[in-house]
């Protein structure tokens, strides 16, 4: 809904476009699963493989969903708003500390901390220009720090490691702006 709406619609103007970043973005992840399962030793096994815990009946399953997700909506919610915050105070240092353009300095902090507030910064400064489109696929691959804390939470949690997830960033932030390039 993001990508097709709020990208396609609303900043590129096209439904097309935000369809094509959408593909962009899918071909560059299953392009790195696969490369990803080549990399995979095959004789290994599998390390403690966990059972499913016993689901419990439930007799209000719609109230027990959010209550088991209230954490979650509360991270994201937290994340957004702290590193939104953050990146608006860090660009505003940044530009005055140094002779540096502010639509730059608010694009690239706020890039780095929270996607979405990167992306708006993005189309106020850079509209315009033909890099835009990709500029975008950039920062919407990069993600930003609220959502990698929010993994990075659920990760640690559920003892997963976030090496392959880091990997996996900096793979799309490079490939996915290529390949959204090659289906404009």
């Amino acid at each position: 809904m993001f990508v097709i709406g709020f990208v396609g619609i609303a900043l590129f103007g096209d439904i097309n476009t935000g369809w094509k970043l959408l593909i962009a973005i899918h071909i560059a992840n299953i392009i790195f699963f696969f490369m990803t399962l080549l990399f995979i030793k095959k004789d290994t096994e599998l390390k403690g493989i966990n059972q499913p815990p016993v689901a419990k009946q439930s007799t209000m399953p719609l109230l027990d969903s959010i209550k088991d997700s209230s954490e979650i909506i509360i991270l994201v919610a937290t994340t957004v708003i702290f590193f939104s915050a953050l990146g608006l105070v860090l660009s505003s240092v940044l530009s005055s500390a140094f002779s540096v353009d502010t639509g730059i300095a608010q694009t690239v902090t706020l890039a780095i901390f929270e996607m979405t507030s990167g992306v708006q910064s993005a189309t106020i400064h850079f509209s315009g220009l033909t890099i835009f489109s990709l500029l975008i696929a950039a920062i919407i691959s990069m993600n930003g720090f609220s959502i990698h804390i929010q993994v990075a939470v659920i990760a640690k949690s559920a003892k997963v490691s976030l090496r392959p997830y880091l990997i996996g960033r900096l793979w799309c932030i490079l490939i996915v702006p290529i390949l959204f390039y090659l289906l404009l």
